[in-house]
């Protein structure tokens, strides 16, 4: 599961980049509305992964649970569709649904004691690299890159008076860095997770060594 991560990570990372800087080379100027819509959503996706994990482990009751998972994923699934009609593309929700449709049975099913570390760091992870990515593509002035005026006549829809709205490519740009560092950070995680297997393993032994004979 970790060397999927890390792989889905770094394909969105030349995904953006391509969008970026050679756009009809992404699904012939697809890709340049699509991810900024990616990144927009890319909050959702964000805030639920720590929201979600919490309503699983805090609700005991498995009733209780259930209420709340679906009670926080319909209101996630609304605000998916909002955004998915701005931008035009119903693949976004669909993205959108399979990650809700995910944690929905991650959540209901409860996030065992081993992965709980896990899940939050890597939920706490996210959310810090996001909130860099949205400040860095503000305050840094990206350019263009394959970004003309005739791609984006063609392939952009303009959903607003937004920064990402008007300069695309900021988005863009946001998009690639933060898949790129969320793929750097999957790799120490489950380098760390190797590490952490291994040495649990030699204790096991060592221990097994010391029991006595019968």
């Amino acid at each position: 599961m970790g060397m999927l991560s890390i792989l889905s990570c770094w394909y969105m990372t030349l995904r953006f980049w391509n969008a970026w800087w050679s756009p009809l080379v992404a699904d012939n100027g697809v890709w340049v509305n699509f991810g900024v819509g990616i990144m927009v959503m890319e909050f959702f996706v964000v805030h639920s992964g720590g929201l979600l994990t919490g309503a699983s482990i805090s609700a005991k009751n498995t009733k209780k649970r259930w209420t709340f998972l679906s009670g926080l994923i319909v209101f996630y699934m609304a605000a998916a569709m909002l955004i998915s009609y701005l931008f035009g593309s119903w693949a976004l929700f669909n993205s959108f649904a399979f990650i809700m449709f995910c944690r929905l049975i991650t959540g209901f099913f409860a996030v065992s004691e081993n992965n709980l570390d896990a899940v939050t760091q890597r939920s706490v992870m996210s959310g810090v690299l996001y909130i860099f990515v949205c400040f860095l593509s503000v305050l840094v002035p990206f350019p263009k890159g394959g970004l003309t005026e005739r791609v984006l006549s063609q392939f952009y829809k303009d959903g607003g008076e937004g920064i990402w709205n008007r300069e695309p490519q900021r988005a863009l740009a946001a998009g690639a860095i933060y898949f790129f560092l969320m793929g750097v950070y999957e790799l120490v995680a489950a380098r760390r997770n190797l590490q952490r297997s291994s040495e649990m393993a030699k204790q096991a032994r060592f221990f097994e060594k010391r029991e006595p004979a019968e």
